[in-house]
Protein backbone atom coordinates (compact mmCIF):
# COMPACT_ATOMS: atom_id res chain seq x y z
CA UNK A 1 0.00 0.00 0.00
CA UNK A 2 2.88 2.62 0.69
CA UNK A 3 4.23 1.84 -2.66
CA UNK A 4 1.12 2.59 -4.45
CA UNK A 5 0.43 5.57 -2.53
CA UNK A 6 3.85 6.97 -3.57
CA UNK A 7 3.21 5.71 -6.95
CA UNK A 8 -0.03 8.35 -6.92
CA UNK A 9 1.55 11.17 -5.32
CA UNK A 10 4.00 11.07 -7.69
CA UNK A 11 1.88 10.57 -10.78
CA UNK A 12 -0.16 13.89 -9.24
CA UNK A 13 3.03 15.81 -8.99
CA UNK A 14 3.57 15.18 -12.91
CA UNK A 15 -0.14 16.03 -13.52
CA UNK A 16 -0.27 12.70 -14.97
CA UNK A 17 -3.95 12.54 -14.17
CA UNK A 18 -4.79 8.65 -15.86
CA UNK A 19 -1.63 7.12 -14.19
CA UNK A 20 -2.74 8.42 -10.51
CA UNK A 21 -6.13 7.31 -11.20
CA UNK A 22 -4.53 4.08 -11.61
CA UNK A 23 -3.01 3.82 -8.55
CA UNK A 24 -5.75 5.00 -6.64
CA UNK A 25 -8.27 2.84 -8.02
CA UNK A 26 -6.30 0.00 -7.05
CA UNK A 27 -6.06 1.42 -3.34
CA UNK A 28 -8.87 2.12 -2.85
CA UNK A 29 -10.25 -1.41 -4.59
CA UNK A 30 -8.57 -2.93 -1.07
CA UNK A 31 -10.03 0.23 0.99
CA UNK A 32 -12.49 2.14 0.35
CA UNK A 33 -12.26 4.14 3.00
CA UNK A 34 -8.52 5.35 2.71
CA UNK A 35 -8.49 9.21 3.14
CA UNK A 36 -5.34 9.95 1.76
CA UNK A 37 -6.72 8.01 -1.53
CA UNK A 38 -10.15 9.53 -1.45
CA UNK A 39 -8.13 13.18 -1.13
CA UNK A 40 -5.90 12.41 -4.46
CA UNK A 41 -8.86 11.24 -5.88
CA UNK A 42 -10.57 14.49 -5.50
CA UNK A 43 -7.88 16.40 -6.44
CA UNK A 44 -7.31 14.84 -9.79
CA UNK A 45 -10.95 14.93 -10.77
CA UNK A 46 -11.50 17.61 -14.33
CA UNK A 47 -13.07 21.02 -13.46
CA UNK A 48 -16.34 20.00 -14.72
CA UNK A 49 -16.22 16.99 -12.38
CA UNK A 50 -16.42 19.80 -9.44
CA UNK A 51 -19.47 18.11 -8.05
CA UNK A 52 -17.59 14.61 -7.25
CA UNK A 53 -14.10 16.02 -6.46
CA UNK A 54 -15.93 18.34 -3.57
CA UNK A 55 -17.55 15.01 -2.06
CA UNK A 56 -14.47 12.65 -2.02
CA UNK A 57 -12.49 15.47 -0.49
CA UNK A 58 -14.95 15.90 1.91
CA UNK A 59 -14.87 12.64 2.83
CA UNK A 60 -11.29 12.36 3.03
CA UNK A 61 -11.43 15.09 5.52
CA UNK A 62 -14.03 13.86 7.65
CA UNK A 63 -12.06 10.11 7.68
CA UNK A 64 -9.16 11.55 8.59
CA UNK A 65 -10.00 14.81 10.45
CA UNK A 66 -6.48 15.07 11.68
CA UNK A 67 -4.66 15.62 8.38
CA UNK A 68 -5.16 19.49 7.98
CA UNK A 69 -4.62 18.73 4.23
CA UNK A 70 -7.97 17.11 3.87
CA UNK A 71 -9.44 20.35 5.50
CA UNK A 72 -7.30 22.94 3.54
CA UNK A 73 -8.58 21.34 0.16
CA UNK A 74 -11.79 21.31 0.93
CA UNK A 75 -11.63 24.93 2.16
CA UNK A 76 -10.26 25.33 -1.39
CA UNK A 77 -13.17 23.60 -3.13
CA UNK A 78 -15.80 25.50 -0.96
CA UNK A 79 -14.73 28.54 -2.06
CA UNK A 80 -14.35 27.80 -5.71
CA UNK A 81 -18.18 27.51 -5.71
CA UNK A 82 -18.86 30.12 -3.78
CA UNK A 83 -19.62 28.45 -0.12
CA UNK A 84 -17.66 31.17 1.55
CA UNK A 85 -18.51 30.20 5.35
CA UNK A 86 -18.51 26.53 4.16
CA UNK A 87 -15.08 27.60 3.37
CA UNK A 88 -13.67 29.49 6.38
CA UNK A 89 -14.73 26.97 8.44
CA UNK A 90 -12.19 24.78 6.54
CA UNK A 91 -9.84 26.58 6.92
CA UNK A 92 -10.76 26.75 10.76
CA UNK A 93 -10.37 22.74 11.21
CA UNK A 94 -7.00 23.37 9.31
CA UNK A 95 -5.19 25.67 11.00
CA UNK A 96 -6.66 24.25 14.03
CA UNK A 97 -5.13 20.77 13.67
CA UNK A 98 -1.98 22.40 12.03
CA UNK A 99 -1.39 26.27 13.40
CA UNK A 100 1.39 26.28 10.79
CA UNK A 101 -0.31 25.35 7.69
CA UNK A 102 0.50 28.63 5.66
CA UNK A 103 -1.92 27.74 2.40
CA UNK A 104 -4.80 27.33 5.05
CA UNK A 105 -3.06 30.39 7.07
CA UNK A 106 -3.09 32.64 3.50
CA UNK A 107 -5.96 32.02 1.77
CA UNK A 108 -7.89 31.91 5.41
CA UNK A 109 -6.39 35.27 6.32
CA UNK A 110 -8.17 36.45 2.49
CA UNK A 111 -11.29 34.66 2.54
CA UNK A 112 -12.12 36.07 6.34
CA UNK A 113 -11.13 39.71 5.55
CA UNK A 114 -13.43 39.62 2.87
CA UNK A 115 -16.29 38.35 4.88
CA UNK A 116 -15.45 40.96 7.43
CA UNK A 117 -13.91 38.74 10.07
CA UNK A 118 -10.99 41.63 10.35
CA UNK A 119 -9.43 41.11 13.42
CA UNK A 120 -9.41 36.94 13.53
CA UNK A 121 -7.81 37.73 9.41
CA UNK A 122 -5.76 39.84 10.98
CA UNK A 123 -4.43 37.54 13.41
CA UNK A 124 -4.17 35.18 11.18
CA UNK A 125 -2.05 37.27 8.85
CA UNK A 126 0.35 37.80 11.90
CA UNK A 127 0.65 34.74 12.31
CA UNK A 128 1.85 33.32 9.08
CA UNK A 129 4.04 36.32 8.80
CA UNK A 130 5.95 34.54 12.39
CA UNK A 131 6.57 31.89 9.81
CA UNK A 132 7.06 33.77 6.45
CA UNK A 133 8.04 37.01 7.39
CA UNK A 134 8.56 37.68 3.60
CA UNK A 135 5.20 37.23 1.92
CA UNK A 136 3.74 39.99 0.50
CA UNK A 137 0.60 38.87 0.32
CA UNK A 138 0.26 38.02 4.14
CA UNK A 139 1.18 42.33 4.62
CA UNK A 140 -0.82 43.66 2.46
CA UNK A 141 -3.73 40.67 3.65
CA UNK A 142 -2.58 42.52 7.38
CA UNK A 143 -2.56 46.08 5.55
CA UNK A 144 -6.11 45.74 4.71
CA UNK A 145 -7.85 44.43 7.97
CA UNK A 146 -5.62 47.37 9.54
CA UNK A 147 -7.14 49.98 7.62
CA UNK A 148 -10.70 48.68 7.99
CA UNK A 149 -9.81 49.01 11.74
CA UNK A 150 -8.94 52.03 11.21
CA UNK A 151 -5.56 51.51 12.30
CA UNK A 152 -4.33 54.10 9.68
CA UNK A 153 -0.29 54.21 10.04
CA UNK A 154 -0.14 50.70 10.18
CA UNK A 155 -2.37 49.52 7.88
CA UNK A 156 -0.18 52.29 5.43
CA UNK A 157 3.53 50.84 6.68
CA UNK A 158 2.06 47.14 6.13
CA UNK A 159 1.21 48.21 2.59
CA UNK A 160 4.61 50.01 1.94
CA UNK A 161 6.18 46.41 2.83
CA UNK A 162 4.12 44.62 0.92
CA UNK A 163 4.89 46.99 -1.99
CA UNK A 164 8.76 46.71 -1.25
CA UNK A 165 8.36 43.00 -1.69
CA UNK A 166 6.14 42.80 -5.11
CA UNK A 167 6.34 45.91 -6.49
CA UNK A 168 5.14 44.49 -10.17
CA UNK A 169 1.73 43.28 -7.71
CA UNK A 170 -1.34 45.35 -8.58
CA UNK A 171 -3.27 44.38 -6.58
CA UNK A 172 -1.32 46.22 -3.58
CA UNK A 173 -1.69 49.23 -5.22
CA UNK A 174 -5.13 49.18 -6.10
CA UNK A 175 -6.13 48.13 -2.17
CA UNK A 176 -3.81 51.36 -1.32
CA UNK A 177 -6.71 53.61 -3.26
CA UNK A 178 -9.27 53.43 -0.55
CA UNK A 179 -6.65 54.62 2.04
CA UNK A 180 -5.76 57.22 0.49
CA UNK A 181 -8.48 59.01 -1.57
CA UNK A 182 -10.24 59.00 2.68
CA UNK A 183 -6.77 61.16 3.54
CA UNK A 184 -7.33 63.23 0.04
CA UNK A 185 -3.93 62.87 -0.85
CA UNK A 186 -5.32 62.74 -4.66
CA UNK A 187 -2.35 62.56 -6.77
CA UNK A 188 -1.29 59.40 -4.98
CA UNK A 189 -5.01 58.02 -4.81
CA UNK A 190 -5.39 58.22 -8.18
CA UNK A 191 -1.93 56.91 -9.26
CA UNK A 192 -3.09 53.65 -7.21
CA UNK A 193 -6.35 53.55 -8.73
CA UNK A 194 -5.10 53.35 -12.37
CA UNK A 195 -3.75 50.16 -11.75
CA UNK A 196 -7.76 49.01 -11.22
CA UNK A 197 -8.18 47.06 -15.01
CA UNK A 198 -5.23 44.78 -13.74
CA UNK A 199 -7.02 43.26 -11.07
CA UNK A 200 -10.81 43.38 -12.67
CA UNK A 201 -10.81 39.80 -12.22
CA UNK A 202 -10.50 40.57 -8.25
CA UNK A 203 -12.28 43.71 -8.29
CA UNK A 204 -14.81 43.31 -10.79
CA UNK A 205 -13.61 46.39 -12.29
CA UNK A 206 -13.78 46.13 -16.35
CA UNK A 207 -13.78 48.26 -19.75
CA UNK A 208 -14.37 47.58 -23.30
CA UNK A 209 -10.10 47.44 -24.82
CA UNK A 210 -10.24 50.16 -27.17
CA UNK A 211 -6.91 49.90 -28.86
CA UNK A 212 -5.79 54.01 -28.70
CA UNK A 213 -3.31 55.45 -26.36
CA UNK A 214 -4.87 56.07 -22.99
CA UNK A 215 -5.02 59.79 -22.47
CA UNK A 216 -2.42 61.35 -19.71
CA UNK A 217 -3.08 64.61 -20.02
CA UNK A 218 -1.45 65.13 -23.46
CA UNK A 219 -3.33 68.87 -25.29
CA UNK A 220 -6.11 67.61 -26.95
CA UNK A 221 -6.29 70.67 -29.30
CA UNK A 222 -7.64 69.36 -32.76
CA UNK A 223 -7.48 65.69 -30.95
CA UNK A 224 -10.36 63.23 -30.68
CA UNK A 225 -10.35 61.46 -27.85
CA UNK A 226 -13.24 58.53 -26.63
CA UNK A 227 -13.91 58.61 -23.13
CA UNK A 228 -15.90 55.64 -21.95
CA UNK A 229 -17.72 53.75 -19.15
CA UNK A 230 -16.52 51.82 -16.40
CA UNK A 231 -17.78 50.67 -13.20
CA UNK A 232 -21.51 51.41 -12.10
CA UNK A 233 -24.15 54.23 -12.94
CA UNK A 234 -22.88 56.17 -9.69
CA UNK A 235 -19.37 55.61 -10.96
CA UNK A 236 -19.98 57.29 -14.31
CA UNK A 237 -22.18 59.95 -12.94
CA UNK A 238 -19.22 60.98 -10.63
CA UNK A 239 -16.30 61.13 -12.85
CA UNK A 240 -18.28 62.93 -15.95
CA UNK A 241 -17.56 65.88 -12.91
CA UNK A 242 -14.41 66.53 -15.47
CA UNK A 243 -15.96 65.73 -18.43
CA UNK A 244 -16.37 69.36 -19.91
CA UNK A 245 -12.98 69.91 -19.57
CA UNK A 246 -12.20 67.52 -21.77
CA UNK A 247 -14.93 68.55 -23.93
CA UNK A 248 -13.47 71.72 -24.34
CA UNK A 249 -10.11 71.37 -24.67
CA UNK A 250 -10.54 68.54 -27.71
CA UNK A 251 -11.52 69.17 -31.36
CA UNK A 252 -13.96 65.93 -30.69
CA UNK A 253 -14.98 63.97 -27.78
CA UNK A 254 -16.93 60.89 -28.13
CA UNK A 255 -18.36 59.59 -24.93
CA UNK A 256 -19.01 55.98 -24.41
CA UNK A 257 -21.80 55.65 -21.82
CA UNK A 258 -24.32 53.16 -19.93
CA UNK A 259 -27.13 53.18 -22.13
CA UNK A 260 -29.84 54.77 -19.01
CA UNK A 261 -26.79 57.42 -19.21
CA UNK A 262 -26.62 58.26 -23.03
CA UNK A 263 -29.37 60.93 -23.28
CA UNK A 264 -28.53 62.40 -20.04
CA UNK A 265 -25.22 62.80 -21.12
CA UNK A 266 -26.01 64.14 -24.82
CA UNK A 267 -28.11 66.76 -22.77
CA UNK A 268 -25.25 67.93 -20.69
CA UNK A 269 -22.59 68.01 -23.13
CA UNK A 270 -23.79 69.06 -26.67
CA UNK A 271 -20.94 69.49 -28.05
CA UNK A 272 -19.83 65.46 -27.39
CA UNK A 273 -21.02 62.51 -29.46
CA UNK A 274 -22.45 59.82 -27.02
CA UNK A 275 -23.07 56.34 -27.66
CA UNK A 276 -24.12 53.32 -25.98
CA UNK A 277 -22.13 51.09 -24.82
CA UNK A 278 -22.63 46.90 -24.89
CA UNK A 279 -23.05 44.80 -22.19
CA UNK A 280 -22.76 40.97 -22.12
CA UNK A 281 -24.18 38.92 -19.56
CA UNK A 282 -22.07 38.95 -16.99
CA UNK A 283 -19.45 41.02 -15.19
CA UNK A 284 -16.56 42.09 -17.29
CA UNK A 285 -18.26 41.12 -20.70
CA UNK A 286 -18.11 43.64 -22.85
CA UNK A 287 -18.88 42.59 -26.09
CA UNK A 288 -17.63 45.18 -29.20
CA UNK A 289 -20.39 47.60 -29.93
CA UNK A 290 -22.26 47.72 -32.83
CA UNK A 291 -21.07 51.24 -34.10
CA UNK A 292 -17.03 50.83 -32.99
CA UNK A 293 -16.65 49.90 -36.85
CA UNK A 294 -18.31 53.02 -38.42
CA UNK A 295 -16.11 54.79 -35.48
CA UNK A 296 -13.65 57.57 -37.06
CA UNK A 297 -10.10 57.40 -36.01
CA UNK A 298 -9.42 58.69 -32.39
CA UNK A 299 -5.99 60.03 -31.00
CA UNK A 300 -6.76 58.57 -27.47
CA UNK A 301 -9.13 57.11 -25.07
CA UNK A 302 -9.59 57.47 -21.44
CA UNK A 303 -11.78 55.08 -18.98
CA UNK A 304 -13.78 57.99 -17.11
CA UNK A 305 -12.43 57.34 -14.04
CA UNK A 306 -9.30 57.71 -15.49
CA UNK A 307 -9.48 61.39 -16.28
CA UNK A 308 -9.27 61.91 -12.10
CA UNK A 309 -5.89 61.04 -12.50
CA UNK A 310 -5.12 64.07 -14.97
CA UNK A 311 -7.74 66.73 -13.85
CA UNK A 312 -8.26 66.17 -10.13
CA UNK A 313 -4.69 65.77 -8.84
CA UNK A 314 -4.93 68.24 -6.20
CA UNK A 315 -7.47 69.56 -3.27
CA UNK A 316 -7.60 72.80 -5.02
CA UNK A 317 -9.01 70.96 -8.29
CA UNK A 318 -12.23 70.39 -6.18
CA UNK A 319 -12.22 74.02 -4.90
CA UNK A 320 -15.09 75.02 -6.87
CA UNK A 321 -17.63 72.28 -8.13
CA UNK A 322 -20.50 73.08 -10.12
CA UNK A 323 -23.32 71.20 -11.36
CA UNK A 324 -22.37 69.60 -14.47
CA UNK A 325 -25.66 67.88 -15.24
CA UNK A 326 -29.12 68.47 -16.86
CA UNK A 327 -32.11 66.53 -18.29
CA UNK A 328 -32.96 66.92 -22.07
CA UNK A 329 -35.39 69.03 -23.02
CA UNK A 330 -37.43 65.97 -23.58
CA UNK A 331 -37.17 64.23 -20.22
CA UNK A 332 -38.26 67.80 -19.20
CA UNK A 333 -41.39 68.34 -21.53
CA UNK A 334 -42.49 64.52 -20.54
CA UNK A 335 -42.50 65.88 -16.67
CA UNK A 336 -43.84 68.50 -17.06
CA UNK A 337 -47.31 68.18 -15.97
CA UNK A 338 -46.54 65.51 -13.30
CA UNK A 339 -47.81 66.78 -9.69
CA UNK A 340 -45.09 65.75 -7.11
CA UNK A 341 -47.05 67.49 -4.30
CA UNK A 342 -47.81 70.30 -2.19
CA UNK A 343 -45.04 72.11 0.39
CA UNK A 344 -41.58 70.54 0.60
CA UNK A 345 -41.20 68.52 -2.26
CA UNK A 346 -38.64 65.26 -0.82
CA UNK A 347 -37.58 62.30 -3.11
CA UNK A 348 -36.51 59.40 -1.13
CA UNK A 349 -34.21 56.73 -2.25
CA UNK A 350 -33.34 53.78 0.34
CA UNK A 351 -31.49 50.89 -1.42
CA UNK A 352 -28.45 50.57 -3.78
CA UNK A 353 -28.16 47.97 -6.88
CA UNK A 354 -26.76 44.91 -5.16
CA UNK A 355 -24.62 43.59 -7.85
CA UNK A 356 -25.45 39.98 -7.05
CA UNK A 357 -22.55 38.91 -9.58
CA UNK A 358 -19.42 40.49 -7.40
CA UNK A 359 -19.77 39.34 -3.26
CA UNK A 360 -17.65 42.36 -2.00
CA UNK A 361 -20.13 44.83 -4.22
CA UNK A 362 -23.27 42.92 -2.87
CA UNK A 363 -22.08 43.10 0.78
CA UNK A 364 -21.68 46.83 0.29
CA UNK A 365 -24.36 47.54 -1.67
CA UNK A 366 -26.43 45.55 1.05
CA UNK A 367 -24.87 47.66 4.04
CA UNK A 368 -25.63 50.62 2.13
CA UNK A 369 -29.54 50.36 1.84
CA UNK A 370 -31.94 50.26 4.49
CA UNK A 371 -35.57 48.64 4.45
CA UNK A 372 -37.96 51.06 3.10
CA UNK A 373 -40.31 51.51 6.27
CA UNK A 374 -37.16 52.84 8.03
CA UNK A 375 -37.79 55.71 6.66
CA UNK A 376 -41.67 56.03 7.53
CA UNK A 377 -41.22 58.38 10.11
CA UNK A 378 -40.80 61.61 7.82
CA UNK A 379 -44.50 60.86 6.66
CA UNK A 380 -45.49 62.17 9.48
CA UNK A 381 -43.76 65.54 9.01
CA UNK A 382 -46.47 68.48 8.33
CA UNK A 383 -46.09 70.20 5.04
CA UNK A 384 -43.95 67.33 3.37
CA UNK A 385 -44.58 65.41 0.21
CA UNK A 386 -42.87 62.25 -0.80
CA UNK A 387 -41.79 61.17 -3.90
CA UNK A 388 -39.69 57.51 -4.45
CA UNK A 389 -37.14 58.19 -7.11
CA UNK A 390 -36.13 54.63 -7.83
CA UNK A 391 -37.28 52.90 -10.72
CA UNK A 392 -38.76 49.74 -9.23
CA UNK A 393 -42.33 49.16 -7.77
CA UNK A 394 -42.61 50.26 -3.53
CA UNK A 395 -42.44 46.65 -1.76
CA UNK A 396 -45.46 45.64 0.25
CA UNK A 397 -43.35 47.10 3.44
CA UNK A 398 -44.00 50.94 2.04
CA UNK A 399 -47.91 50.71 3.67
CA UNK A 400 -45.88 51.97 6.59
CA UNK A 401 -45.85 55.74 4.38
CA UNK A 402 -49.64 55.37 5.00
CA UNK A 403 -50.45 56.39 1.55
CA UNK A 404 -48.18 59.32 1.33
CA UNK A 405 -44.98 57.91 -0.79
CA UNK A 406 -45.64 58.42 -4.35
CA UNK A 407 -44.72 55.80 -6.88
CA UNK A 408 -43.70 57.16 -10.13
CA UNK A 409 -41.28 54.10 -11.35
CA UNK A 410 -43.36 53.55 -14.33
CA UNK A 411 -42.61 56.55 -15.80
CA UNK A 412 -38.77 56.26 -15.11
CA UNK A 413 -37.26 54.90 -18.18
CA UNK A 414 -33.97 56.11 -17.88
CA UNK A 415 -31.71 58.62 -15.79
CA UNK A 416 -32.61 61.68 -18.29
CA UNK A 417 -36.12 60.76 -16.68
CA UNK A 418 -35.07 60.51 -12.82
CA UNK A 419 -33.05 63.71 -13.37
CA UNK A 420 -36.23 65.51 -14.84
CA UNK A 421 -38.30 64.37 -12.02
CA UNK A 422 -35.54 65.23 -9.47
CA UNK A 423 -35.31 68.47 -11.25
CA UNK A 424 -39.54 69.35 -10.23
CA UNK A 425 -38.55 68.44 -6.37
CA UNK A 426 -36.98 70.70 -3.85
CA UNK A 427 -34.99 68.09 -1.94
CA UNK A 428 -33.30 64.44 -1.97
CA UNK A 429 -32.89 62.16 0.43
CA UNK A 430 -31.05 58.91 -0.54
CA UNK A 431 -28.93 56.22 0.40
CA UNK A 432 -25.27 56.27 -1.37
CA UNK A 433 -26.38 54.92 -4.73
CA UNK A 434 -26.74 56.56 -8.44
CA UNK A 435 -29.51 58.84 -7.32
CA UNK A 436 -27.03 60.46 -4.72
CA UNK A 437 -24.57 61.27 -7.64
CA UNK A 438 -27.09 62.38 -10.15
CA UNK A 439 -28.84 64.76 -7.64
CA UNK A 440 -25.59 66.31 -6.48
CA UNK A 441 -24.16 66.72 -10.16
CA UNK A 442 -27.45 68.29 -11.02
CA UNK A 443 -27.18 70.84 -8.38
CA UNK A 444 -30.06 69.29 -6.65
CA UNK A 445 -30.29 70.08 -2.63
CA UNK A 446 -29.25 66.22 -1.43
CA UNK A 447 -29.22 65.04 1.61
CA UNK A 448 -27.19 61.77 1.88
CA UNK A 449 -27.50 59.16 4.19
CA UNK A 450 -24.09 57.06 5.06
CA UNK A 451 -23.02 53.55 6.85
CA UNK A 452 -20.56 54.41 9.22
CA UNK A 453 -17.91 53.29 7.51
CA UNK A 454 -18.68 54.41 3.81
CA UNK A 455 -17.16 54.53 0.32
CA UNK A 456 -14.11 56.55 0.36
CA UNK A 457 -15.27 59.21 -1.83
CA UNK A 458 -17.22 60.96 1.20
CA UNK A 459 -14.72 60.88 3.74
CA UNK A 460 -15.08 59.58 7.73
CA UNK A 461 -16.47 62.46 9.24
CA UNK A 462 -17.32 65.78 7.17
CA UNK A 463 -20.92 67.01 7.19
CA UNK A 464 -20.50 68.28 3.26
CA UNK A 465 -19.08 66.46 0.41
CA UNK A 466 -16.42 68.42 -1.76
CA UNK A 467 -17.95 66.62 -5.14
CA UNK A 468 -20.93 68.31 -4.74
CA UNK A 469 -21.70 71.68 -3.66
CA UNK A 470 -25.42 71.15 -2.64
CA UNK A 471 -24.96 67.66 -0.96
CA UNK A 472 -25.05 67.26 2.92
CA UNK A 473 -23.53 63.92 4.88
CA UNK A 474 -25.65 62.45 7.76
CA UNK A 475 -23.65 59.28 8.94
CA UNK A 476 -24.60 56.27 11.44
CA UNK A 477 -23.20 56.52 14.69
CA UNK A 478 -23.17 52.96 14.75
CA UNK A 479 -23.08 50.37 12.89
CA UNK A 480 -26.39 49.06 11.20
CA UNK A 481 -28.23 52.43 13.25
CA UNK A 482 -30.47 53.56 10.50
CA UNK A 483 -33.18 54.74 13.08
CA UNK A 484 -30.60 57.08 14.18
CA UNK A 485 -30.04 58.73 11.00
CA UNK A 486 -33.75 59.17 10.39
CA UNK A 487 -34.09 60.62 13.20
CA UNK A 488 -31.60 63.11 12.85
CA UNK A 489 -32.88 64.00 9.39
CA UNK A 490 -36.55 64.30 10.56
CA UNK A 491 -35.44 67.09 13.22
CA UNK A 492 -33.64 69.06 10.23
CA UNK A 493 -36.73 68.40 8.30
CA UNK A 494 -38.63 69.86 10.86
CA UNK A 495 -36.22 72.50 11.22
CA UNK A 496 -35.56 73.47 7.31
CA UNK A 497 -39.87 73.61 7.14
CA UNK A 498 -39.87 75.61 9.92
CA UNK A 499 -37.35 78.27 8.56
Amino acid sequence: MPALHSEAFRAYQAKDRARAAEALGRILQLNPGDARAQLLSGLIRPPEDAPAALALVEAAAFADPADPNGWYNLGVLEAERGALPAAIEAYRRAVAVDPTHLNALGNGAELLRRLEFFEEALAWADRRLLLAPQDWSAHLNRSVCLFHLRRWQEAEAASDVARRLAPERDIIAWERFAMLLFQKRFAEAWDAFEHRFAVGHLNGVFAYPFPQPLWRGEPLAGKRIIVHNEQGLGDQLMFACALQEVVDAAGETIVVAAPPLCDLFAASFPKATVLPALYGRFAGDHPEPPWLKRLPPADFQAPIGSLMAVLRRTEASFADPKPYLRPSEAARARWAGVDAGQGLKAGLCWASNPALFRMDSARRATRKSMPVETLAPLAKIAGLSLVSVLNWPLPPEAKAFNGRLLDLHARLASLDDTAALIERLDLVITVDTAAAHLAGALGKETWLLLHDFPDCRWELAADRSYWYPDVRLFRQQAPGDWGGVVAEVAKALEARLAA
